[in-house]
């Protein structure tokens, strides 16, 4: 229960006030998965599979909380989770230090996308900078964010701004198409994509940490949506 209210407070720091969201570990009481569903993980690993159930379980507690019934959260050519339609919505987990999944969802006539993703600390570090960050986004580091941290935040961020983008690309984007931009202070972010149509303009986000984890929120509002704030509970 404490890793679930540690997730809440990350999320309730990077969501907007209309987007609402659910967290499980392993102490959480995940229900089966839905007819259509299985089918994705018949020959998943132990791990993978609590993923995935844990995703849809979270992926229904946000719709429940949206005045929405519990249906199947199938998968997508890209494998994506396909909401249902009038609702955006998206799915991570991470399997370290802890086992943990997460959820978002907003309304569609609020939102034309929405992104979310969790990323242990210092988990970029593994990966080459030069396949995360161009030279221009390294040369903006704002000083008050480490080169590590910095490094997980946007490798974070794009991988958010992947999931809000990926259904009008038609295709998984490379981390050198997407540029993040982070401002002096604070704990926002603008992404762009060189590849995204022309009316969808920058993804928004919102970015939060601790020692543990980094959790990044993208967004890509309706520009004409009224905001009123839901909020899970």
């Amino acid at each position: 229960m404490a890793l679930i209210l540690h997730l809440e407070r990350l999320l309730a720091r990077t969501c907007p006030p209309d987007v609402v969201f659910s967290a499980a570990d392993s102490e959480t009481r995940i229900g089966p998965l839905y007819e259509g569903e299985e089918t994705a993980v018949v020959r998943a690993v132990p791990r993978r599979r609590w993923e995935y159930q844990a995703g849809r379980h979270c992926a229904r507690q946000v719709l429940v909380t949206l005045g929405q019934r519990p249906v199947a959260i199938p998968v997508g050519e890209r494998r994506e989770p396909r909401f249902p339609p009038g609702i955006v919505g998206s799915i991570t987990h991470s399997s370290r230090p802890l086992p943990a999944a997460v959820a978002i969802a907003a309304d569609s006539a609020r939102y034309v996308a929405i992104g979310v993703d969790l990323e242990r600390r210092g988990g970029a570090a593994r990966l080459d900078p030069d396949l995360i960050t161009t030279e221009a986004e390294r040369a903006a580091r704002p000083p008050t964010i480490p080169a590590d941290l910095f490094l997980d935040l946007v490798f974070s961020a794009k991988e958010a701004a992947y999931k809000a983008l990926s259904p009008f690309v038609g295709r998984i984007l490379d981390f050198g198409e997407v540029k993040v931009e982070l401002p002096p202070s604070g704990f926002t972010y603008r992404a762009f994509a060189s590849v995204s149509s022309p009316e969808l303009g920058a993804v928004t986000g919102r970015w939060a940490t601790d020692d543990d984890f980094v959790l990044c929120v993208a967004t890509i509002p309706r520009h004409d949506a009224a905001i009123e704030v839901r909020r899970p509970g």
